[in-house]
């Protein structure tokens, strides 16, 4: 399948206070976007994020966004984006089956339930400025993280088709010019070991590095009686960027990184028959309580069951982006190239039970390729935004 799309931006604003959408009070933000802020002429501090593809004050973004750093989601614990659900007003993000082989993305309500492999969200991911066309990237770890920007309501403008309800933006890390780094671990029930970190290295010059790494293992949660626990996690995932100033006006970063699930056993998300709630979650109905199938669960728990196939999840990514971007006395040129393969291979076993009747299965093999020019200014009582974007989906799904 062969998605080729070209979409042409165009928008302007004059410089106004930023309210939010719904409830007319000051756009929520949890955390400053910025670890240093910004002092107004009257002494103010002022939030800087980049909701308008550009570096701008909050209160001159009409935008509701609620914006986190990297140490407040290390703080408050988060280490995924399913877990900025807790900490973001009007977010929701559902895991398909239970295991994060999709991510049902809900922002103010807006989403979709159809989980297949080649389906795009009608709210976008994007990290670092690359959008993520795949709805089973969206629900992975964060790991050496500069910010997080949810933004809330329609961001067709300058974010493109796919953002009808809000966005996620994630941004890691950038190298610097001193040398500095960290390194962090973590232990949790189910034999749960993360480690992640990230160290910045100048290499000359105007020239510097950044490598983060991530590794997290854990045991499933879901006890199974004829076979091997399910929805274990098995992550692995590294970042090189490389970053080029030979001037002032000039600033180049390149970037790689891959990400890969490796084979776990899954697909166990709903042993207990159950149904949605209020808010279209799965809740767990009575003990005893057949399935689909007519099989109940020999001891009624929601978290045991018997499944003669284990399920299979297995997921890898690489990203590769270039972005160049040239102050020309206030105007901002900025290019930006992104190349992205994704493999993901699901098995479960569907009629939740111990006997051989259905087995789901999904696998999806795609190639993305972006280009994206824009060239604006974001300075002065009025501020600009021009540019062009395409986009190339290529994939194989069963």
């Amino acid at each position: 399948m062969r998605k080729p799309m070209i979409f042409l931006l165009a928008s302007g604003c004059v410089v106004t206070p930023a309210w939010a959408q719904d409830s007319g009070q000051v756009a929520p933000v949890a955390a400053p976007a910025k670890t240093v802020p910004v002092k107004s002429d009257d002494g103010i501090n002022e939030i800087v994020v980049t909701a308008t593809r550009s570096e701008a004050k909050l209160q001159d973004v009409g935008i509701a966004i609620s914006a986190f750093t990297g140490r407040t989601l290390r703080d408050l614990a988060v280490t995924s984006t399913e877990e900025l659900t807790a900490i973001t007003p009007g977010l929701q993000l559902s895991l398909g089956g239970g295991s994060p082989i999709v991510g049902l993305l809900s922002i103010r309500g807006v989403s979709q339930n159809d989980f297949a492999g080649h389906i795009e969200a009608p709210n976008a991911f994007y990290v670092d400025e690359v959008y993520q066309p795949s709805i089973s990237t969206s629900v992975q770890q964060l790991y050496d993280v500069q910010r997080v920007e949810v933004l809330k309501g329609p961001q067709g403008t300058l974010f493109g088709r796919n953002a009808t309800g809000g966005l996620i933006h994630v941004i890691t890390a950038k190298p610097t010019d001193r040398f500095g780094g960290f390194v962090q671990g973590s232990y949790g029930n189910y034999n749960e070991v993360r480690i992640e970190g990230g160290v910045s290295v100048p290499l000359g010059t105007g020239v510097s590095g950044r490598i983060s790494f991530l590794r997290n293992k854990r045991q499933g949660f879901f006890a199974n009686a004829v076979g091997p626990r399910l929805n274990a996690d098995d992550t692995v995932a590294g970042r090189a960027q490389l970053r080029l100033k030979p001037s002032a006006d000039l600033d180049i970063l390149l970037s790689a990184d891959i990400y890969k699930i490796l084979p776990v056993t899954t697909g166990g998300a709903y042993p207990t028959a159950g149904v949605p709630d209020a808010n279209g979650l799965g809740q767990p109905l009575p003990p005893g309580t057949p399935t689909g199938f007519g099989y109940v669960d020999a001891d009624g728990k929601p978290f045991t069951g018997a499944f003669d196939e284990p399920g299979l999840l297995k997921r890898t990514q690489k990203n590769f982006s270039g972005r160049i971007q040239y102050d020309m006395g206030g105007v901002t040129l900025t290019s930006l190239t992104s190349y992205s393969t994704l493999f993901n291979d699901y098995r479960e076993d569907n009629d939740q039970s111990p006997f051989p009747i259905t087995v789901f299965y999904q696998r999806a093999n795609a190639k993305y390729f972006t280009q994206e020019l824009r060239i604006g200014k974001n300075r002065g009582p009025f501020r600009w935004t021009a540019g062009a974007y395409f986009l190339s989906v290529d994939g194989t799904y069963r």
